[in-house]
C-alpha cells in the first residue's frame, strides 16, 4: 500500500481570523472565518444559511486574494462549514506561502488507519463524504 495515498484523511485545518469577507457579492461585517483547510472553512456568523446552499466567498489570506464557489456542508447555531468547490489550488498555495500553523499535529500513519477503521465500525462508510 502506498502510504502517500491517504484518501481517508481530512486536510489539515489552520486557525485564522478573517473578518473581511465578501459573501454572495455582499460585504459582510457579521462573518468571521475561524479556521480553514484546502477543502473548506468554518465560518462564525449571526446569519444562518441553509444546509446545501451554494455561496460565493471572497477573502484575503496573506498576500493572496481568494475567490471561490462553496457549498454549506455543516451548520450549527452561530457557525457553518463550507466546502470549497473552485480555486482550491490557489488556496493551497496561499496556505503554503502564508506559513500558517496547523490546529493539530498530523497523527502517524498507524493512528490514522486506526481512526479510519474505527469510523468504519461506526458505520461512517468506506469512502469519505464529498
Amino acid at each position: 500500500m502506498d502510504q502517500n495515498l491517504r484518501w481517508w484523511k481530512t486536510p489539515r485545518r489552520y486557525a485564522v481570523n478573517i473578518n473581511e469577507v465578501v459573501l454572495n457579492n455582499d460585504v459582510r461585517t457579521d462573518v468571521n472565518i475561524l479556521n480553514i483547510s484546502q477543502g473548506g472553512a468554518l465560518v462564525q456568523t449571526t446569519w444562518q444559511p441553509h444546509l446545501g446552499e451554494s455561496l460565493s466567498l471572497c477573502f484575503t489570506l496573506g498576500d493572496f486574494d481568494f475567490s471561490t464557489d462553496a457549498k454549506v456542508v455543516h451548520q450549527k447555531e452561530g457557525y457553518f462549514g463550507v466546502q470549497f468547490l473552485t480555486n482550491t489550488d490557489i488556496l493551497t498555495d496561499a496556505i503554503k506561502f502564508t506559513d500558517l500553523d496547523p490546529i493539530y499535529q498530523e497523527p502517524k500513519f498507524t493512528e490514522q488507519m486506526r481512526c479510519w477503521v474505527n469510523d468504519l465500525k461506526q458505520g461512517r462508510g468506506l469512502f469519505p463524504e464529498v
